[in-house]
């Protein structure tokens, strides 16, 4: 069971303010640490495909079985808006877009972080994942940008 705490956690990683000007996510590395940390509910050193869709289910607030766009960003506020529209962007992977993340789109995204494609994700290949994200996005969770419209 994926406890609120752990939800919240992930949020404040990849979108939720607590009240700051500025999230400083640098280092990359420990922050992709820390998010694979609070992402492995199970503890078992591994980032299950189960436990992607135990990050995301609180943010299906009609429990329709997919996440829309405006579902996702509810739940964040700047400083890291701007990055949250980008990672919603990357989540919903399954051609083509269409403004929605459900099973398909979280099966090809777990793909895309399964590195050696062995069918599970380790804490290299996630934190790896992860800071290829930060480095690729760095503009977007600068304290300089402004807010953009999805």
């Amino acid at each position: 069971m994926v406890t609120m705490k752990s939800c919240f956690l992930f949020a404040c990683i990849i979108g939720l303010s607590l009240a700051q000007d500025y999230i400083e996510l640098r280092p990359y590395n420990l922050t992709a640490l820390n998010i694979f940390h609070n992402s492995d509910f199970n503890g078992n050193g591994q980032f299950e495909r189960s436990e992607l869709n135990d990050v995301f289910q609180n943010y299906d607030v009609n429990h329709d079985g997919r996440i829309a766009r405006h579902e996702y960003l509810h739940f964040v506020s700047q400083p890291l808006y701007n990055f949250a529209v980008i990672l919603f962007e990357d989540y919903d992977c399954a051609p083509p877009p269409d403004g929605f993340v459900d099973d398909v789109d979280f099966d090809l995204y777990y793909k895309l972080m399964d590195g050696n494609q062995d069918g599970m994700v380790d804490s290299d290949e996630f934190v790896h994942h992860w800071i290829s994200v930060l480095e690729n996005n760095e503009a977007a969770h600068s304290p300089s940008q402004p807010p953009v419209m999805p």
